[in-house]
This record gives C-alpha cells, structure tokens and sequence, in this order.
C-alpha cells in the first residue's frame, strides 16, 4: 500500500511543486481508512512535510532511516518498532520516493499504533487462552524489547529491556 504512493506520478509532481495536491491527498486519506494506518505524511528531501492525512502524528522520519533512505538505490520499505510518549507502541513504514534518474525527491511514511490493533489480536492468536500467549519481542545485539503486555504483569512499564547474555540459554519460536 505505501509502495503504491512511491510510485505515484502524483507524488513526484507533488515533491517537485508540479501539483498532484488533491489526488495525493486523496489517496492518503483512502489508504488510512482501508487499512487503519494512524497517519500518513509526505516528507520533501528537506524532511519537511508536504501532505498528510488527518491524524496526530507529524514528526519527520527518524534519522537513522532518513539517512538509510538516502543512501538506498531503490526505493525500499523501512519498519521497526517504537515506543510512544503515551504507551503506545507504533511501527513506521518508511519509503523513498525517486525521479526516473535515482535522486531523492522525499519520503512517504506510514504510522500504524500496534498497542490497539495488532496486540489485541496477538493475545487471541492462535486460539483464545488463559496461560498461553505469544509475545513480540526486538532482538538487539546485547538486549531483548518484549513489546507486548505479559499477561501475568500487565502493570509492568512496556517495553519491557530484558538483557541477553550470550552465555544465558534463549528459546524462541519462529511462526
């Protein structure tokens, strides 16, 4: 879905102020009803943004993939988890939008909030339990993020830093 925004001749005249305006516009808002995105921004080169849908966020892309964004040949989708101010947790997608010759002409950025769409789902998936649960956890090199509320200490502050040692036993599964 935000691939097709990348791609949009629209959104190209749009970042080069060829207009596009109310098409992109369109778009945006259609693409945060069918699939419940939080927000949607179009970011110009300068991390500005040029057209979002409605929605609270709209802070630029965070710069680690912003940088990322710049030294990618084609244009790629970004995602990672992140905690919120709030206590939500959130995934970006990120995409580069290119003219026909490679130059960055912006980014388009997508906000889903997991806490109340995906999580919900995840403590009903596979089947409805009282004792199992399926935890969303990210992996860094020295330290694990277990993202989702724990059944049995949903008071616990989320995410949840779990320190991993490379000496300490680690079970996990894969779906």
């Amino acid at each position: 879905d935000v691939r097709v925004l990348l791609r949009m001749d629209a959104t190209k005249a749009l970042l080069r102020g060829q207009g596009g305006r109310e098409q992109v516009l369109g778009v945006l808002q259609e693409m945060q009803r069918s699939f419940g995105y939080t927000s949607i921004a179009i970011y110009n080169a300068d991390r500005q943004v040029v057209a979002s849908s409605p929605g609270e966020f709209r802070a630029p892309p965070p710069p680690s993939l912003w940088t990322e964004l710049q030294s990618t040949d084609h244009p790629r989708v970004e995602s990672d988890f992140f905690p919120s101010s709030d206590g939500d947790t959130h995934y970006d997608i990120l995409g580069a939008v290119r003219d026909a010759d490679g130059r960055l002409l912006g980014a388009v950025l997508a906000r889903q909030e997991v806490t109340r769409d995906l999580f919900p789902e995840l403590r009903r998936w596979p089947v409805q339990s009282r004792t199992a649960e399926v935890v969303l956890a990210r992996v860094e090199p020295d330290e694990a993020w277990v993202l989702t509320p724990l059944k049995g200490s949903p008071r616990l502050s989320y995410p949840l830093r779990v320190e991993v040692r490379s000496d300490s036993p680690v079970v996990g599964v894969r779906a």
